[in-house]
C-alpha cells in the first residue's frame, strides 16, 4: 500500500509539472501575441 501511494504521488507531481509548463507556455504565447499586436498598431 505504501509503494502504491508513493507511485501515485510521483504521478501527481509529474502531472502538476506538466500543467505548470503548459500554462507558462500559454502565458508566454499570450504575451508575445499582445506585444505583436502593439507593434502592428
Amino acid at each position: 500500500m505504501g509503494n502504491f501511494m508513493i507511485g501515485l504521488k510521483k504521478q501527481d507531481i509529474k502531472a502538476l509539472k506538466v500543467t505548470a509548463v503548459e500554462s507558462f507556455r500559454n502565458n508566454l504565447i499570450r504575451l508575445c501575441t499582445t506585444q505583436q499586436h502593439f507593434i502592428n498598431n
